[in-house]
């Protein structure tokens, strides 16, 4: 009886030991899978921390692209404003003088016929009026000229101004694609925080299986020791 309850303690034994073990294999995978998820949870959050940044780098040039864009439109609206009053004046200015030319013009063609002797000296003032004529004409075609030019300088602003808003649309666009991946990304954070707490749940478990098997596995190396002992005993005495 003795030697059977040894054989069956002794297979036991073989069976708590190869209990041990799987748990033991078992205790190592946990352990893989946790260190596997607390790596990917690392690199998520890395990924997420790059794409917060990103989407902050992106609104603050939108934000700088704005505000250039604004502060042109309003030195645009200005500078043209400025020119526009210019040439007013200019323009007022030359149109008096025109007129004044013009008035001395018709005054001196009305007395021609009664003063022909200073005829020669009208004809000199006729043609010194004529040539400021023309210089004031001259001038007024190159403010013209100048008009055109800030003309075609708006619409190249209005061209560079549509490109803005482009790149705008096209910054909120990758913004709005750089928000969804992020909320992928803390989907998966999510799924991982919680596939790293059943982990630590399942190795929590065994440990304390392992913990209540070796102490068991102690008993029966205890139970073993006094048997073996009293079988020394019991073939002492035979």
């Amino acid at each position: 009886q003795l030697t059977a309850r040894q054989r069956d303690l002794e297979n036991q034994i073989a069976r708590i030991t190869e209990e041990k073990s799987l748990q033991d294999k078992s205790l190592e995978d946990a352990r893989v899978r946790l260190a596997k998820a607390e790596s990917q949870r690392d690199e998520a959050l890395t990924r997420a921390n790059d794409l917060k940044e990103s989407v902050s780098e992106l609104r603050q040039e939108n934000r700088d692209i704005r505000d250039h864009f604004e502060h042109y439109q309003q030195r645009t609206a200005e500078d043209r404003q400025q020119e526009r009053e210019q040439f007013r004046i200019v323009n007022q200015g030359l149109n008096d003088q025109i007129q004044d030319l013009q008035h001395r013009l018709a005054q001196t063609e009305s007395r021609a016929s009664e003063l022909f002797d200073i005829n020669a000296q009208l004809q000199r003032n006729a043609d010194e009026l004529k040539r400021a004529n023309a210089a004031l004409n001259s001038d007024l075609n190159a403010k013209m000229e100048d008009i055109q030019n800030l003309e075609h300088e708006y619409e190249e602003a209005v061209t560079r101004c549509r490109e803005y808003q482009h790149k705008n649309e096209q910054l909120s666009e990758n913004m709005a694609a750089l928000t969804t991946q992020k909320a992928d990304v803390d989907k998966q954070v999510a799924v991982l925080s919680h596939a790293l707490e059943t982990t630590k749940a399942e190795l929590k478990t065994a440990q304390d299986k392992v913990a209540f098997l070796t102490d068991e596995n102690k008993v029966i190396l205890q139970e073993k020791a006094v048997i073996q002992g009293q079988f020394k005993q019991l073939q002492s005495s035979l």
